[in-house]
C-alpha cells in the first residue's frame, strides 16, 4: 500500500472497524495478540498505537480500544461534499434510494482507499449471503435492505453500477462498480448533463437531407413514423439497425433521423475520459446506465456506432459445425427488448452477427452505396464555396466509398487556405483526399480524364 487517500476517511474509519469488530474471525484476520498487526499500513490508517512484544493488548483489549475508537468516527462518518453531490445526481435520474447510495459510495471508495480495499479482501465472502452480511454490518444497514438493493432485477445491478463477481486473485466474491461510473462519481459534476457526459455526448448536427436519400427514401418514412410512434407512447424495445460499407452516410441518416422526429440524439462514447479506446464491455456498460439516466427524457433517441465488436457473432470449428458466441447474447437480448429510450445502432457489416440478434431488430436497413447522382450532389454541396469545376465535382462522384465528411474535410482546407484559382483548390483537395483515401485502405480516386484538342479536317495534308 503506498497511498493513502484522506477524503472521506472519517468514513473509511468506520466501514474499517465495523469489519473488524464483526466478529472474532474477522478481527483475527487483522490483528493476533500473539504476532500483533497483520497489515501495519491498515493499523497507520487507523492511527491505532504501534506495540512492543510484551506490551501487545488481549483480543478483549483489543475490541474495547476499536470501539472507542469506533464511536469517535462514527460520528463524522459522512460523506464529502463532491461525491455526495455526483450521488444525489445520479440518485435523481435512477430514483436511487439511501441503502443504494451507500453501496455505490463502498464499492467506489473500496477501490479509492487503499486500506479499505485492502481490508475488504483480508475478511473473504466465499458466497453472496456471506457478502450481503458483511456488508450489513459494515454499513449499519438491515441485512434484507442490503439483499433486496443487491439483487438482479434492482436498479445497481440492473443498469450496471455493480456486479457481483467471484475474484480469483482474493478467492471471495467481490462488489465491482462500473469502471466509466468510478471516474464519473470523482469528477467535479455541477449537473446531470455533465454526469451523463462520461457516457453519452450530444451528438452533432447532421449536415445531410432527405434529398441525399432518394434510393431509400420509403425505408426511412417508415422509420421515422415508427421512431414518432415509440417516442410518443414511450414504447419499449425500439431498436433500428443500419448496416453497409463505409461511407454511405449511415451516421448522418441516424442524426437526420433524429431531427426529422424533433428528438435530441445522444451518442455513446468511443473513448474514456483520458481520450483512450473504450472497450466493448466498457461501451456496453455505459450504453446500459445510458438507458436508465435517460429513461424519464420523453424526447431522446441513443445512438451506438461502431457496433461490430460488441454483439455475439457466430463462429464455426475446426469441424465445419457452426457455434454461438454466448459471452454478451443473454444480455444483448435482454437490452434489445427492454430498452426504454430507442436506439439506433449501426455498423459496417452484419455478416457475422448472431442471427438471434437480428431478428430482435424492429427494422434493419442496409445503407448501400448512393447513386452516382446522389454523390454529385453531395459532393457539390461539400465543396459549396470552392472554385472547383463540373469535371472535377463528376470525378469525385464516381469514387463509391467516398464520404461526404472526407469531402467536408477537404473543402475545410481550401478555404482556409483562401484558394480562388481553380486548378489550385483542384490539386489541394485531390491530395487531401489521396492521403484520406490511403489512411483508411480505400481505392484510389478515378484518373483524370485525359484532355482532347479540338481539330478541323480542312488542316489536314494529305497530298503531303
Amino acid at each position: 500500500m503506498t497511498t493513502l487517500d484522506t477524503s472521506n476517511a472519517s468514513l473509511v474509519n468506520t466501514w474499517i472497524l465495523r469489519l473488524m469488530l464483526s466478529d472474532n474471525d474477522a478481527l483475527l484476520k487483522f490483528y493476533d495478540p500473539d504476532i500483533g498487526f497483520r497489515d501495519d499500513d491498515i493499523a497507520r490508517f487507523l492511527g491505532l498505537p504501534s506495540y512492543e512484544y510484551d506490551t501487545r493488548p488481549s483480543l478483549k483489549q483489543f475490541k474495547a480500544l476499536l470501539r472507542q475508537k469506533l464511536s469517535g468516527c462514527a460520528k463524522n462518518a459522512t460523506l464529502d461534499a463532491q461525491l455526495a453531490r455526483n450521488l444525489d445526481l445520479l440518485s435523481k435520474g435512477l430514483a436511487l434510494n439511501e441503502t443504494q447510495r451507500m453501496l455505490l459510495a463502498f464499492a467506489l471508495l473500496k477501490e479509492v482507499h487503499e486500506a479499505l480495499g485492502d481490508s475488504f479482501n483480508r475478511v473473504k465472502t466465499h458466497h453472496e449471503g456471506q457478502l450481503v452480511s458483511m456488508l450489513s454490518a459494515v454499513l449499519n444497514i438491515n441485512r434484507q435492505d442490503i439483499k433486496q438493493a443487491l439483487s438482479p432485477s434492482g436498479v445497481l445491478r440492473r443498469a450496471g453500477l455493480i456486479n457481483l463477481a467471484y475474484n480469483s486473485i482474493h478467492e471471495h466474491v467481490d462488489i465491482e462498480i462500473m469502471n466509466q461510473l468510478k471516474d464519473a462519481m470523482l469528477a467535479d459534476n455541477a449537473d446531470e448533463k455533465e454526469l451523463l457526459a462520461h457516457f453519452l455526448l450530444p451528438s452533432e448536427p447532421g449536415s445531410l437531407r432527405l434529398e441525399n436519400y432518394p434510393h431509400i427514401a420509403e425505408d426511412i418514412a417508415i422509420i421515422t413514423r415508427l421512431l414518432a410512434s415509440a417516442l410518443r407512447k414511450q414504447t419499449k424495445g425500439i431498436n433500428i439497425l443500419l448496416y453497409g460499407p463505409p461511407g454511405t452516410g449511415k451516421t448522418e441518416l441516424a442524426r437526420l433521423l433524429a431531427h426529422e422526429v424533433h428528438a435530441s440524439l445522444f451518442e455513446v462514447r468511443t473513448q474514456d475520459d483520458e481520450g483512450d479506446p473504450e472497450g466493448s464491455m466498457g461501451r456496453l456498460m455505459g450504453y446500459r446506465l445510458s438507458q436508465s439516466l435517460l429513461s424519464c427524457n420523453e424526447n431522446s433517441l441513443i445512438l451506438f456506432d461502431e457496433v461490430e465488436d460488441i454483439f455475439p457473432t457466430r463462429s464455426f470449428s475446426f469441424f465445419g459445425i457452426e457455434t454461438t458466441s454466448a459471452r454478451h447474447k443473454g444480455w444483448t437480448n435482454k437490452a434489445l427488448e427492454e430498452n426504454p429510450v430507442p436506439t439506433i445502432w449501426i455498423s459496417n457489416t452484419i455478416k457475422h452477427f448472431d442471427p438471434s440478434i437480428l431478428r430482435r431488430f424492429d427494422y434493419a436497413l442496409e445503407v448501400p452505396v448512393p447513386p452516382r447522382s446522389v454523390r454529385l450532389a453531395i459532393a457539390r454541396d461539400r465543396l459549396q464555396g470552392t472554385p472547383v469545376s463540373e469535371a472535377f465535382l463528376a470525378r469525385l462522384a464516381e469514387h463509391e466509398q467516398l464520404s461526404a465528411a472526407q469531402i467536408a474535410k477537404s473543402a475545410k482546407v481550401v478555404r482556409n487556405l483562401g484558394y480562388e484559382d481553380p486548378e489550385e483548390a483542384e490539386q489541394t483537395i485531390e491530395r487531401v483526399l489521396e492521403r484520406s483515401i490511403r489512411a483508411m485502405g480505400q481505392k484510389p480516386l478515378p484518373r483524370k480524364h485525359p484532355e482532347t484538342t479540338a481539330y478541323s479536317l480542312e488542316y489536314l495534308n494529305i497530298n503531303a
